[in-house]
């Protein structure tokens, strides 16, 4: 699997995609002063996943403002520490076999649930059901995604990238 960034990255959405992320991005003009520097519909992921998603921003390492209306992300598919990512992911029904992987990463996340029902769980056996406006902040754990309704659950995240300790021996 290519775990690479620019598999992750969202194309131009063609027409026949219902469902395109629109991605807006400021910057500062010739002139010094506030512009709209992109305006897009993004199309989903091809990348293999449990869920498709669209790599909307981020960057590797913290710039001087103004930044440049490109992200800057490096080859994985997570900010390095001290970067960002932007990532909205749509997860499918468990009813459709969508199964989720229990998973970690060098991360805080911030998840605000979109659209649709998703529950958390988490490898130490707890979960929580989220919904729309519901947020959730993940430090680091190892957790794992179900939707057990009958409609996709529309997640944004934001990734900071953390430093991890060693695993106690």
């Amino acid at each position: 699997m290519n775990t690479s960034h620019d598999a992750l990255r969202g194309t131009p959405a063609a027409s026949a995609d219902p469902t395109p992320q629109r991605l807006v991005v400021t910057a500062v003009g010739d002139d010094g002063r506030a512009v709209v520097a992109r305006d897009e519909r993004l199309a989903p992921n091809a990348a293999p996943s449990p869920s498709r998603g669209w790599l909307l921003w981020g960057w590797d390492e913290i710039g001087t403002l103004p930044l440049d209306p490109q992200p800057r992300l490096g080859p994985g598919p997570y900010p390095a520490p001290g970067g960002a990512l932007l990532k909205v992911t749509e997860v499918a029904p468990r009813s459709s076999g969508v199964e989720v992987p229990m998973h970690r990463s060098d991360t805080v996340d911030f998840g605000f649930v979109l659209s649709g029902e998703i529950t958390l769980i988490m490898d130490g056996g707890d979960e929580a059901t989220l919904g729309p406006g519901d947020v959730v902040v993940q430090l680091g754990t190892c957790h794992s995604w179900e939707v057990r309704g009958d409609e996709p659950c529309r997640v944004a995240f934001v990734f900071i990238g953390h430093e991890r300790e060693p695993e106690p021996s």
